[in-house]
């Protein structure tokens, strides 16, 4: 999922039962299912739902992680902010520098094309049109550089 999806996600949006979560895409990407690759995050995900089900008289229209009725600059900024804190606070980021939700991206985008052998697979999992943008988003580079060429 990407950021710009994330603030959208609905508790009806979650397929607990078949591990995997609608995403409603953006101008970059298609809609899609995204799976839910561990027990521990269907586990988070069950409790929040739940707990916001709880709290609400909309059954399932509840955002997940942030306030609908917040503007889309709002939702994807307060979702950038989550990650990069969790980035830093989980170490994936060195200490000084910078983390972006693209870090996380291209190290699971890199894992995928690692375990598949496929830049489509890649495509398909970050709903993306382009198997250049792929391969970029991975770090594979399928055709040769200029400076490549040349020599």
């Amino acid at each position: 999922m990407h950021t710009g999806e994330i603030g959208y996600t609905t508790v009806s949006d979650l397929d607990l039962r078949h591990a995997r979560v609608w995403t409603c895409g953006t101008t970059h990407t298609t809609a899609r299912y995204c799976p839910l690759d561990d027990p521990w995050s269907i586990r988070v995900l069950r409790l929040r739902a739940d707990c916001l089900v709880k709290q609400s008289s909309a059954a399932g229209s509840e955002t997940l992680a942030t306030t609908a009725g917040s503007p889309a600059y709002r939702r994807q900024a307060s979702v950038c902010t989550a990650f990069g804190e969790i980035i830093r606070s989980g170490g994936i980021a060195a200490e000084g520098h910078s983390a972006a939700p693209r870090d996380v991206s291209s190290w699971l985008a890199a894992k995928v094309f690692e375990q598949t052998g496929q830049i489509a697979d890649v495509a398909l999992r970050f709903g993306l049109s382009s198997l250049d943008g792929a391969a970029r988003l991975a770090g594979y580079q399928w055709r040769p550089s200029v400076e490549e060429a040349d020599t």
